[in-house]
């Protein structure tokens, strides 16, 4: 204990530098894990299968943009049991005033009958 205390008074006039020190230390730490916490989402789209991935995002965001079209991405719809079709199209809200309703284009309309209805929402 006497060491400690003999070591404590040449440590002493250095404490605002330890303090500046520790701060930083978890200011650094804080930022690293927001960091990581904002690649978490970013991950989650890319190798997520039953949305389509990051190109099937993509498309849908073009969609959204483009045509005033929100299409469901999943990627395909039992049409039997065992059976799922992947070339159809969900439709689940288009905008007034958008390309897509300009075109006829109306929400829950699919290219195969055992999808006409459907209103889940991403």
């Amino acid at each position: 204990m006497k060491a400690l205390g003999s070591i404590f008074k040449y440590v002493w006039p250095q404490w605002p530098r330890i303090i500046v020190a520790v701060v930083s230390a978890i200011v650094v730490a804080a930022l690293l894990s927001l960091s990581l916490l904002t690649i978490i989402p970013l991950l989650k789209v890319m190798v997520d299968k039953e949305e389509g991935g990051l190109h099937g995002w993509l498309d849908a965001t073009a969609c959204r943009c483009r045509y005033g079209l929100t299409p469901s991405l999943s990627l395909g719809t039992e049409v039997a049991p065992g059976q799922s079709r992947t070339d159809g199209l969900i439709i689940i809200r288009v905008e007034p005033g958008g390309l897509a309703h300009d075109a006829g284009s109306r929400p829950s309309i699919a290219s195969w009958p055992s999808a006409r209805g459907r209103t889940s929402h991403p």
